[in-house]
């Protein structure tokens, strides 16, 4: 599919992926207590190291706690050449309109991949974050095709959800959307059957 803003830094299942093996292990290591505030470093930490690794910087880290956000909690641009963001992420803990609230911002965003990161403690708080979240979509009329939205879902006993949503055409959607669950655990959650 082809993205007015380039390809994505990295595919949406790969960084999804290495967010649900290094989070946990990390948050735990900054605090075993594990509250909002950490696991909101952890995502954080584990995404800057990522898109350092692959050349991009990431903007408000918060290395400097005394740094006031941009727009969205992290965002990545190449060190070098043209400076557009190429990633952005999103991490909201509360409930269904925070974390509306929060992906809303992505949608303002033109990269080619954003991510929103958030925790639903049981199938009926998923169901209404997910109700919350294709709302914002149908309801945003600006799309550009070839972007691609990546949702990762902490949840209770240690399990990550993740899902995927890429913008097939530009403009408003139609129709209701559909996440595509990246694992075959998040195939379950969703209730769907294997592709």
């Amino acid at each position: 599919m082809a993205n007015l803003f380039g390809e994505p830094p990295i595919p949406a299942e790969e960084l999804s992926e290495d967010l649900k093996q290094l989070a946990p292990v990390r948050a735990r290591s900054i605090n075993p207590a594990e509250n909002d505030s950490v696991w909101t470093q952890a995502v954080r930490d584990i995404l800057y190291e990522i898109g350092y690794k692959r050349g991009y910087e990431a903007v408000c880290i918060r290395e400097d706690k005394s740094c006031a956000e941009l727009l969205w909690d992290e965002v990545w641009f190449p060190k070098e050449g043209d400076q557009h963001i190429v990633f952005a992420m999103e991490c909201e803990w509360g409930d269904a309109k925070a974390v509306r609230y929060d992906f809303r911002k992505l949608l303002y965003v033109k990269a080619p991949l954003k991510m929103l990161v958030y925790t639903a403690k049981n199938d009926s708080m998923r169901a209404r974050m997910h109700e919350q979240i294709k709302d914002a979509l149908i309801h945003y009329p600006h799309h550009v095709e070839g972007e691609c939205y990546v949702f990762v879902e902490f949840a209770p006993q240690n399990r990550c959800f993740r899902y995927k949503f890429p913008i097939a055409k530009t403009g408003r959607l139609t129709g209701t959307p559909e996440f595509v669950p990246l694992d075959e655990e998040s195939r379950n959650a969703l209730g769907q059957r294997a592709a």
